[in-house]
């Protein structure tokens, strides 16, 4: 069975992750000030904290695999990957203080919504063009539609969320105003 409910993605282990995310929060939302002094006292530059950021994640993942494997191996279960997943909780809130401030961090989290909704789309078109001209290899199929899913993200964003943002905006504090205008008058 391919996709085995027990296996890949059981409800009982996706809503622990989503709790040790709320966990994680709750954890840099109290820390906060400390870790944010802790940070301060370092006065390390934006793009030295995002570079830091990234080589610790690429770093830490690794670990995590290197971790997970050597546990299992003493262990003799998969528990280690709830250990590796308990590491993730101490590490959010340091991550989310480093790169909280960086506009790369803010440009991908502003992309992810817009790739997630064509990248379906240009998947099948790929899919469709590449068999249709059989000039490109298939296994070419991912890296194409990656790069087209984030141009034409890139492009949504550019030409049809800002403006409808700025409209938003317009029509927002229009509508404060009115409504402070309609309260004075009463």
């Amino acid at each position: 069975m391919s996709n085995d409910p027990w296996t890949y993605r059981f409800f009982p282990f996706e809503i622990s992750l989503f709790i040790l995310g709320i966990l994680s929060y709750r954890l840099y939302c109290r820390y906060k000030k400390i870790i944010d002094n802790y940070l301060a006292n370092y006065s390390i530059e934006s793009t030295k904290k995002y570079l830091t950021f990234v080589v610790l994640s690429i770093s830490f993942f690794f670990e995590t695999n290197a971790t997970e494997h050597t546990l299992s191996k003493l262990i003799g279960t998969n528990y280690s990957v709830l250990i590796a997943y308990y590491g993730w909780i101490v590490a959010i809130p340091i991550l989310f203080s480093i790169c909280k401030n960086h506009k790369t961090d803010r440009l991908i989290g502003e992309l992810s919504y817009s790739v997630y909704l064509v990248h379906v789309f240009v998947i099948f078109l790929v899919t469709e063009l590449i068999q249709f001209s059989r000039i490109i290899s298939v296994g070419w199929r991912g890296e194409i539609s990656a790069m087209i899913s984030i141009a034409l993200a890139i492009a949504l964003i550019r030409f049809v969320i800002t403006p409808l943002e700025k409209k938003r905006y317009q029509y927002s504090k229009a509508l404060v105003k009115h409504w402070v205008q309609h309260r004075a008058l009463r």
